[in-house]
């Protein structure tokens, strides 16, 4: 695997955290959100700084150096990557609708095509940063590292978006044990009518 190729681990994630949550049925939606635009970026921006010091081993100075370049790229990054898989998914939508149309191929294949020369010039563009920034030698480290930092990143939004399911279910649960649904109180029972004297 080149180092480009190594690179392109490290874009995945938003694009997950905002999948995560578009596939929630409408009736999960009330209650609180999982972590989202900023909030989200922030959680994995502490998850790679912190398995960056443990897999590239280095110093707090060294770390915030590789942190500084890779948030720099983050939000380029993520924009790059929209844009390549929505160039996909028009080209998906072609195939499955079994289209005859070459020009819509056509301009399909060449949107995807610019998006993806997009996101290759973004890693070429972020890898020359980190050269720049930390050397050759640490440069090389964090690319290494990657890997491993995207595997993490990815635990991190499975388990983050499992409680939040976990909690939307709860709450569904108690909205069907006490909510609209369940029967509306009455009066209790009532027996046999005893006359004067009866007990």
């Amino acid at each position: 695997m080149t180092a480009l190729q190594i690179l392109k681990t490290a874009a995945l994630s938003a694009a997950v955290v905002t999948a995560a949550a578009m596939a929630l049925p409408a009736s999960a939606q009330p209650g609180p959100k999982p972590p989202q635009g900023a909030q989200a970026q922030e959680r994995l921006r502490e998850v790679r700084a912190k398995v960056l010091r443990q897999e590239a081993k280095f110093d707090d100075a060294a770390a915030a150096k590789t942190e500084k370049v890779l948030n720099q790229f983050d939000d380029e990054r993520k924009a790059a990557h929209h844009r390549e898989g929505e160039a996909r998914k028009a080209l998906q939508g072609l195939v499955q609708a079994d289209s005859k149309d070459e020009k819509a191929y056509k301009d399909a294949l060449d949107a995807l095509v610019v998006a993806h020369e997009g996101v290759v010039k973004l890693r070429v563009r972020e890898l020359e940063e980190l050269r720049k920034s930390l050397g050759q030698r640490d440069a090389a480290r964090v690319v290494v590292a990657l890997p491993s930092i995207q595997r993490h990143m990815r635990h991190e939004i499975k388990e983050g978006r499992k409680a939040w399911l976990r909690e939307q279910l709860n709450r569904l649960e108690d909205d069907d044990a006490g909510g609209d649904d369940a029967p509306p109180p009455g009066p209790p029972p009532r027996g046999k009518a005893k006359g004067p004297g009866q007990r």
